[in-house]
């Protein structure tokens, strides 16, 4: 990755509209305060994941305004598909989060961004990396049009062709995988289910979309759902565990339609897949407007999260086998496993 950065300019306008500063800067440094942990000190991975998606909306929506040689339309960068989100070490309350964040692709009509968080202990003086994600951006006007993207300037042409390649892959991913039909996953709502199966965890949450949860063009913003869905993926898994948990990883994700204030959303989550060390989390959100006629739930977002079990001092812990026991469950099982495995694979390559 070449260095997209500009020499210090006394002319903060002119700094702040060159093409070059658009691509690249640390966007959000927030202090970690005790209502963004759990009980144990660390930072909730929901906290994390919104932030992470307000710094890439952040660079995301100031380069689409101010890059172009053309003024164009006001829009907001809205989130469409999380290409990976790894957790790498566990923030603590008290550290400082700070999130870079760096435009990587540009094709007609997205935008690929790359976040990296550090946390910084003010204390001692030091720094370690947290997280980095993938995430993919589309411009937006007020009337809900998709705007054209500046194209960016790379450093080689293997950037390039690096980034063509990433677009390539989530367009054929998106093909592969479009919205399910089938409807949110069907709450139980079981009070004396057997411990250790898919109903006993089981969880939904609801939310009414407000003014705190939107953008300028009135979108519920996607680290709003992103923190929501951690919380009660979370949940799932502390009921299964009945230890603590934390965010390993959350799979590719594809964002499928836009959620207006004033919506009812549902977010509901189930185990898939346990491993020795790990869980799968299931989670799907769903949402209906109800002050439209005739209004129907339509399905917003869905993603696979994976949790890693642990005691009081952070040592992982064995994770308690999931007891499957219908055709559909042990379906989910196999499909989770695979995904396990190719996540097994993707990680021995990068090392």
């Amino acid at each position: 990755m070449c260095d997209h950065s500009d020499e210090a300019s006394p002319n903060l306008v002119s700094n702040l509209t060159s093409k070059n500063s658009l691509l690249k800067g640390v966007t959000v440094s927030r202090w970690t305060l005790p209502d963004d942990a759990n009980i144990y000190g660390n930072v909730h991975g929901g906290t994390i994941l919104k932030l992470i998606e307000e710094a890439g909306a952040i660079l995301a929506t100031r380069y689409c305004n101010t890059a172009g040689p053309v003024k164009p339309e006001p829009c907001i960068a809205a989130m469409v598909r999380i290409e990976h989100m790894d957790f790498l070490l566990p923030m603590k309350i008290g550290d400082v989060a700070h999130l870079t964040a760096e435009i990587v692709f540009t094709s007609a009509h997205s935008l690929l961004v790359e976040v990296m968080v550090q946390a910084e202990d003010i204390i001692a003086g030091t720094r370690r990396k947290t997280n980095r994600a993938r995430l993919w951006y589309v411009p937006l006007e007020k009337s809900g049009t998709v705007q054209a993207v500046p194209q960016m300037q790379y450093c080689s042409p293997e950037e390039e062709e690096r980034g063509k390649r990433s677009y390539e892959e989530q367009k054929t991913d998106r093909e592969k995988n479009p919205m399910p039909e089938k409807s949110v996953i069907p709450y139980t709502g079981c009070t004396e289910c057997e411990v250790e199966t898919v109903p006993f965890s089981q969880t939904c949450l609801s939310f009414l979309v407000g003014p705190n949860d939107v953008t300028f063009n009135r979108h519920c913003r996607g680290g709003v759902l992103l923190k929501l869905m951690d919380e009660c993926a979370g949940i799932v898994a502390v009921k299964h565990c009945r230890t603590n948990v934390v965010t390993a990883c959350l799979n590719a994700t594809n964002f499928y339609k836009m959620i207006q204030i004033g919506s009812v959303v549902t977010v509901c989550g189930q185990i898939t897949f346990t491993s020795n060390r790990s869980l799968e989390v299931e989670v799907v959100v769903e949402f209906v407007t109800p002050f439209e006629k005739n209004s129907q739930s339509q399905r917003a977002v869905d993603a696979f999260f994976t949790y890693v079990s642990i005691d009081e001092k952070g040592k992982a812990l064995p994770v308690l086998p999931l007891k499957v026991k219908t055709e559909e469950e042990k379906a989910r099982f196999t499909a989770g496993e695979q995904r396990y495995q190719n996540r097994k694979q993707k990680m021995q390559m990068a090392k």
